[in-house]
């Protein structure tokens, strides 16, 4: 019950104290999550600015004085950044120097959990003594609050019991929850209010009667905004902290005081007609807002009037805002309300609409972004598509992945190549405290990112209620609004019921009230209680029969169908299982065999009819495709409810049968051709043919009689295989293909030059820790000892005054070294003796002048290329010249370069961390291959670039060639060079017609256009036989060089053996030339087929795949005939010569694929006929590349020369 209030406002003249504000920076809401776990929410970017620089901006257009900020989440980040500037943290912000319009004070509260606690803190504190400004730190709004003071205070005088002004603005409602105003049209008094949800839908709401009759002229308003700002009397805190339980201040405080007969108090609205005033609310608004910023409807509060001191935006036509040091390619198309931060590079033939794109990032070719907000160092790889998405800080995407609407991509995450992030699911790299203490989470899930990615999906399993099983956290938290969900218009109002006919109504029983459908009501509250009671017995392990009891019980009393009691149990199973692999990170088929398994009765209790059976399978299959991250509990809760019988044989072939069953599976696939083979002998067999699988890889095994029929599948296609099973081991339904990894894998990560900053900074203050020394002296130190902690831990403990000595490293810290003039000086470098002469000197004591230090540094650094070895230009004196001293003297190019210096003799003395070879890129990959390893594994790492490499010794990639005998290999070529020119000819002459033929393709596939014959390039023997098992180009016939009697045969053996490996060897590496040729050929053919066919930009890609597919294929066999030339000849040659010649024999016939030309009428059966080939070759690369691995680690491979 709602307590009287104590406090009477005995003072009703106009204060006169400052004007202050109280800014509440926290929302105390999740719908910014994963994004605010990781960064408050005022301090989200906008725009490129921050929200409470709006805030700020805005209080300081109305005059106020003093403004006190709350935090509570991530409280001291919020506070640095009030008191320091966000970006330079030496310099104070601009709202804490001597000019800003107002003083700022930081409050910070452990226990602040909700808006009305933070005022209840405030009244604690009684510094509150006059009328304030209560307003949320993420309100973009151009009012001037004088105008608005000045009426507030004239109500005031009017009435003494006005405690508050909410300010609102009429405008059609943008997607956040709507809210009902009951407003006195004479006064303005608020006289009724009501929150409006979106999800679940608010279907009534009751207004008292006595309204109607105490007030002549009653709006009842749905078409205004609330812009969360109010003017506030000081007994708002006292009210708060009499009644404790107000948390919310407009569900909450607002209603229980306009709905309270014994506080007596009046709260009134100020309509606002011409400014602009929106508080961001939720990802929708935060959409909407930035485009009404961005359409200058925020004005003086737009990019170009650079809020933020290292801004330097100007205004384009078309409102684009561009900073300096942009660099814009000439085919870049920027369309309309587009904001580009300085340093962001955007290459050729991208396309930008509605956008934003922070500082220092980097844009490839080809991208598409459209309604998306990028924010600060994303590298997004060539041909992405972004539309209606948030891509945080230091987002890495790879090349082609598409990003769908609605997508919520947080800080730090990585996205490998080709990858398609489904709309509206939020991916994160951030790990909860819980799981990093137990270690029991799995941080990256590379279904969703990719093998190279890093993030997952975020599911707030903490502050999920039932209203998000389905699309409530889509609906009302997505970017994406859905216009059909739009708020109640006015004639929603028009159904007035009441208790009375023409007797006196009751007034306090009347009701004006927005009917609803009855049924609707009711299904909700039985998936609401029947959702949470089934939580609760999972979780707390009740009896079953009771469950059963209960949900008969309830189902009855609410009179719902079996359908909706079957659909509930599914969806709490599926919600459940999410649950558990959060919170305990066990795999899906331990969850369900130890914890769903015993629940299954539940829907067996509750199904009668056999299409019911059926049901169930429509039923699971639709839920799991509402949302990405229920797709996976598909397969085996299909399986669960088989092997329980809660579903038969039958039941699954009705499911085939059913049109709704493919309607829904093409959530999952791109393409779905389900074929039935139903002979009267054969009925068991079902064939499922799946093309372009979405999520990843996944093994689909549909059983029935002996014979299983398995298909494994991946983005592109399938493969198919055959597998005889018994009865018993035939149940197995949609089993999940794990993604291991292979024996020719190794794991590596991509760094940043940041990232290799942060490895260097944490291993100083570890080890500054350590010793107790300053983080200056641990530097020195550890590039003294080449980073090596170990020696350098094991030296320093035995003799640490010895240790600093012999690096360089003064012990003496107490004097800070700085440039100073000193009397009667006399340079002993230059002999300058000039008066206020600038010199500098060490801890050790010589003193040069500047410009002579400078020089020094300056020839040391750029000329000579030293950085961590940098002495005292003292005679004899070994003291370091440390970065503070280089900083200090040079200029700021120079620096630049030492910084730059030091960070590749870092990378240069780790024996895991190599630069990529590829030209201007900075990006350092780290693998943990030891150096014993290199004899038997050839580590391949990608660059986020693109470019593939050996990390052992740094040559282009050359699986499965190990590295020694690549680099014999190599010597052997250039010894050999000039004697096999004169074979490796250009030309070939035809063997029946003996016509000279020039090659001019990358397929070995001739035909002389004399006689029409067909040959094979490399072997010049017939084409006929390559088809088949006949097929022999790739073997070395030994046997028919062996009867050579004299030394000299001998050696022309040797050369001959020599020259078939080095021919082939040539000829791939020649071809995957003419291929990339033919790569960039693609682009005009891809742009030709969209222009001539109805297919979409996506649907043609499948030729870049291909060739990106054909040209790594040639670099493998090109590098198999190296491997080749030194193995030993046994039985496991022939096995790796097989897989060698089914790889070359699928290579060349993709490559004959890939040179055809297009014929409009045949390109379906062409694009399938690649794909299908596109497939193949890669999964022939991958077992020649796998059973290679093996046989090292087997020890199946000899060799005929030593591998030292």
């Amino acid at each position: 019950m709602v307590k009287p209030s104590k406090i009477q406002n005995t003072k009703l003249d106009v204060p006169k104290h400052a004007l202050r504000a109280i800014v509440l920076t926290d929302s105390f809401s999740n719908r910014f999550k994963p994004l605010t776990l990781e960064k408050p929410r005022c301090l989200l970017l906008l725009a490129n600015v921050p929200l409470i620089e709006y805030t700020f901006e805005f209080l300081a257009l109305g005059g106020v004085q003093e403004v006190y900020v709350f935090c509570h989440t991530h409280a001291h980040e919020i506070k640095e950044y009030v008191d320091l500037n966000g970006r330079f943290l030496c310099r104070k912000s601009k709202w804490n120097h001597v000019t800003s319009p107002f003083s700022v004070q930081t409050i910070i509260s452990s226990e602040n959990l909700s808006a009305g606690d933070a005022l209840r803190e405030l009244d604690t504190r009684k510094s509150i003594e006059s009328d304030f400004i209560l307003v949320n730190g993420d309100v973009v709004s151009n009012i001037c609050l004088k105008d608005v003071i000045a009426e507030h205070n004239k109500r005031r005088q009017a009435d003494k019991n006005a405690i508050m002004s909410i300010l609102v603005r009429k405008r059609a409602r943008i997607g956040s929850e709507a809210s009902i105003f009951v407003i006195d049209s004479d006064t303005s008094e608020c006289l009724h209010y009501e929150l409006i949800k979106m999800k679940p839908r608010t279907k009534t709401i009751s207004i008292n009667g006595e309204i109607f009759d105490k007030h002549q002229n009653v709006e009842i308003r749905n078409d205004l905004i609330d812009c969360q700002i109010d003017i506030c009397s000081p007994e708002v805190p006292a009210l708060l902290t009499e009644n404790f339980d107000y948390q919310d201040i407009r569900k909450d405080f607002v209603h229980g005081i306009l709905t309270s007969d014994l506080l007596g108090k009046t709260i009134y609205c100020h309509v606002i007609e011409d400014n602009y005033a929106v508080c961001v609310q939720n990802l929708q608004t935060y959409n909407i807002i930035t485009k009404n910023v961005l359409s200058r409807w925020s004005y003086p509060f737009v990019p170009d009037s650079n809020l933020l001191s290292n801004q330097s935006f100007k205004y384009m036509r078309g409102h684009i805002y561009k900073e300096d040091n942009v660099i814009l390619s000439r085919s870049v198309n920027l369309k309309s309300k587009v904001v580009i931060g300085s340093g962001t590079k955007i290459l050729e033939n991208t396309v930008i609409m509605t956008a934003t794109i922070g500082k220092n990032c980097v844009i490839g070719n080809n991208v598409n972004i459209e309604n998306s907000f990028i924010w600060n160092n994303v590298i997004i790889g060539d041909g992405c598509r972004i539309s209606n998405s948030i891509i945080a800080d230091n987002v890495i995407l790879g090349k082609n992945c598409i990003i769908q609407e609605g997508t919520i991509i947080s800080f730090g995450v990585q996205i490998s190549d080709g990858m398609i992030i489904s709309g509206n699911i939020r991916l994160t790299n951030f790990l909860p405290e819980k799981h990093i203490k137990n270690n029991t989470f799995e941080s990256t899930d590379t279904m969703v990112v990719g093998v190279n990615g890093k993030g997952y999906i975020y599911q707030d399993h903490e502050s999920s209620d039932v209203e998000d099983t389905e699309t409530e956290s889509i609906d009302c938290s997505s970017l994406v609004y859905n216009m059909k969900e739009i708020s109640i218009s006015d004639t929603s109002l028009s159904s007035i019921s009441s208790g009375e006919s023409d007797a006196p109504r009751r007034r306090s029983s009347t009701a004006i009230t927005m009917m609803s459908d009855e049924s609707d009501t009711t299904n909700e509250y039985f998936y609401r209680e029947a959702i949470a009671g089934l939580e609760q017995a999972f979780d707390e392990n009740h009896m079953v029969d009771s469950v059963i009891l209960e949900m008969h019980s309830l189902r009855m009393s609410t009179n719902v169908s079996y359908f909706e009691v079957r659909s509930t149990i599914i969806m709490a199973f599926l919600n459940y299982i999410i649950k558990l692999i959060s919170e305990e990170g066990k795999s899906i088929a331990n969850i369900i065999e130890q914890k769903i398994k015993k629940w299954v009765i539940l829907l067996k209790k509750m199904t009668f009819a056999n299409e019911d059976k059926e049901e169930i399978i429509l039923t699971l299959q639709e839920l799991c495709s509402k949302r990405i991250e229920y797709m996976r509990f598909f397969p085996p809760l299909l399986k669960l409810f088989y092997n329980e019988d809660i579903v038969e044989e039958e039941d699954i072939y009705s499911w085939f049968d059913n049109p709704k069953s493919q309607t829904a599976l093409n959530h999952y696939f791109t393409t779905i051709d389900l074929m039935h083979t139903r002979h009267q002998d054969e009925r068991h067999k079902i064939k499922l043919r799946i093309r372009g699988l979405q999520e990843g890889k996944i093994s689909i095994c549909f059983f029935s009689g002996k014979k299983t029929k398995i298909l494994r599948g991946n983005r592109d296609s399938i493969d198919e295989s055959e597998v005889e099973f018994d009865d018993n081991e035939a149940f197995a339904v949609f089993a999940e293909e794990k993604n291991k990894k292979k024996a020719y894998e190794v794991e590596f990560y991509v760094q940043s030059v940041q990232d290799i900053r942060n490895d260097q900074n944490n291993h100083i203050k570890h080890i500054s820790g350590m010793f107790g020394i300053s983080e200056e002296q641990s530097t020195s130190l550890l590039r003294y000892f080449r980073w090596n902690k170990e020696r350098l831990i094991e030296q320093y403990m035995d003799n640490p005054n010895m240790v600093l000595q012999t690096a360089g490293v003064t012990t003496n810290t107490s004097t800070m070294s700085a440039l100073k003039t000193v009397p009667n000086f006399t340079c002993e470098i230059c002999c300058e003796d000039e008066k206020n002469l600038q010199t500098y000197a060490l801890q050790c004591g010589h003193r040069y002048c500047k410009h002579c230090y400078e020089h020094y540094l300056t020839q040391k650094i750029k000329e000579e290329g030293e950085s961590c070895g940098i002495y005292c230009p003292g005679e004899k004196c070994n003291y370091i010249v440390t970065e503070r001293a280089v900083e200090l003297l040079v200029s700021p190019e120079i620096s630049r370069r030492y910084a730059y210096l030091l960070d590749r003799t870092y990378v240069n003395d780790n024996e895991h961390l190599r630069y990529c070879p590829a030209p201007n890129c900075e990006y350092t990959i780290k693998c943990r291959i030891e150096q014993r390893q290199l004899t038997s594994i050839v580590p391949t790492v990608v660059c986020l670039c693109g470019q593939r490499f050996c990390f052992g010794c740094g040559l282009s990639d050359h699986q499965p060639c190990i590295c020694i005998l690549v680099k014999m290999w190599l010597k052997k070529c250039e010894d050999d060079s000039e004697t096999a020119n004169w074979i490796s000819a250009n030309t070939k002459e035809c063997p029946k017609c003996n016509a000279t033929i020039e090659k001019n393709g990358g397929c070995n596939h001739m035909i002389c256009k004399k006689c029409k014959y067909e040959f094979c390039w490399v072997c010049t023997g017939p084409w006929s036989e390559h088809g088949t098992n006949w097929y022999n180009c790739n073997r070395y016939d030994e046997n028919s060089k062996i009867n050579f009697q004299d030394q000299q045969a001998q050696s022309r053996a040797l050369l001959e053996r020599y020259l078939h490996y080095y021919n082939r060897f040539s000829n791939h590496e020649q071809s995957a030339k003419l291929d990339r040729e033919l790569y960039l050929r693609t682009e005009k053919k891809m742009a030709q087929l969209q222009i001539t066919s109805d297919m979409s930009w996506i649907e043609v890609q499948f030729l870049r795949r291909a060739i990106d597919i054909l040209c790594q294929c040639r670099q493998t066999l090109k590098w198999t005939y190296a491997f080749s030339f030194y193995l030993a000849r046994n039985n496991a040659t022939e096995i790796f010569e097989d897989n060698q010649r089914d790889l070359e024999m699928a290579v060349e016939s993709l490559s004959g694929l890939c040179e055809k030309p297009i014929n409009i009428d045949q390109i379906s059966q062409l694009k399938q006929a690649i794909l299908d080939k596109t497939v193949y070759v890669s999964n022939r690369r991958e077992i020649l590349l796998e059973d290679t691995a093996k046989g090292f680690l087997e020890d199946r491979w000899s060799f005929n020369v030593p591998l030292k």
